[in-house]
């Protein structure tokens, strides 16, 4: 699997360039390098959101806290509610079920200097690991 950011023009990638984390598309291709996972960051000034889209369905994740200390978004995914989560100051993003409180999978950074190592232990198969993916890359790019 191959996760990567892309932009949909040459504006852009310079504004993001120039004003980091603007623009956040991400998508998620396969082995075979078929998008199975596109995240289009839907630009507001005041609270951040993308469209996720997965097997011909749409799917919204959107800012609840501003804090950089401690991000949350709330991400709806067949009927069911999730999560995305630091702890304040952790190392570690997550996912979790709002209705059972369950974790679903978690991000951990092993090392904080540039190149970074993650590990990714994902529990539960309701959310797609492609998915899953693509809400962290977004996290962990966002607030790094």
């Amino acid at each position: 699997m191959e996760v990567q950011r892309y932009y949909n023009n040459l504006f852009e990638r310079i504004i993001d360039f120039i004003i980091e984390g603007f623009y956040l598309n991400v998508k998620v291709c396969d082995t075979e390098q078929n998008t199975k996972v596109s995240c289009h960051h839907n630009l507001t000034f005041l609270k951040d959101s993308w469209t996720i889209s997965a097997q011909q369905e749409q799917f919204q994740l959107k800012c609840i806290t501003k804090i950089r200390t401690n991000p949350q978004y709330a991400f709806t995914y067949q009927n069911s509610r999730y999560l995305l989560y630091r702890d304040f100051l952790g190392s570690t993003l997550r996912i979790q079920n709002v209705d059972t409180k369950k974790v679903m999978s978690e991000y951990k950074y092993l090392n904080l200097l540039p190149l970074r190592k993650v590990k990714l232990t994902h529990y539960d198969d309701t959310i797609d690991l492609s998915i899953s993916l693509g809400l962290y890359l977004i996290l962990s790019t966002k607030y790094p």
